[in-house]
């Protein structure tokens, strides 16, 4: 899972507009130009309610 996190925010920093966002000095928040910055991200919830583990395993 940490993997997943290290290459969104990689791929995500290599756009010129993540050149306006900062991480707080707490290190808890991210910061659009000094302002609190809200970012929504989403789960798959779905893929451990309805599949099976070979369900969620199969790869095209």
């Amino acid at each position: 899972m940490k993997r997943v996190i290290l290459l969104l925010m990689l791929s995500v920093a290599t756009m010129d507009s993540f050149a306006q966002f900062s991480i707080s000095s707490n290190k808890r928040f991210l910061l659009k130009e000094g302002k609190p910055f809200f970012w929504l991200g989403d789960t798959g919830w779905e893929l451990f309610h309805r599949l099976d583990r070979s369900e969620a395993d199969f790869k095209k």
